[in-house]
């Protein structure tokens, strides 16, 4: 990776040039032209974002009124319940899936 001090790299060209009169020649020759248009029309790639930690996004999730961030709350806690009994999330999922279909096909026979 270039150092931010080094002036004879060219971030659009990806080129390094041995001194400051060939870098300066380089700036006007119509392939660095070009490819500084080029550099320039990309979005920059926005900063990572830190992943949240589940806790961290919990939190968030309940924050919210909606349903729906209210649903993936409840099924990150599930995953958080798994990852701690060591269990795999996805038949905790099964399970709970299971568990509201016969909770509601006897609620539906009374």
């Amino acid at each position: 990776m270039p150092s931010t001090q080094d002036d004879t790299y060219c971030k659009a060209c990806k080129k390094k040039f041995n001194n400051a009169a060939t870098f300066k020649n380089h700036l006007n020759s119509a392939k660095h032209i070009a490819n500084e248009k080029k550099f320039k029309s990309k979005p920059q790639q926005p900063k990572q974002q830190v992943k949240q930690t589940p806790i961290q996004e919990l939190e968030d999730l309940l924050q919210s009124s909606d349903l729906w961030s209210l649903f993936r709350a409840l099924i990150l806690c599930i995953e958080i319940d798994d990852i701690v009994r060591g269990r795999p999330i996805y038949s905790t999922l099964l399970n709970h899936k299971n568990y509201l279909d016969m909770t509601l096909r006897s609620s539906n026979s009374l």
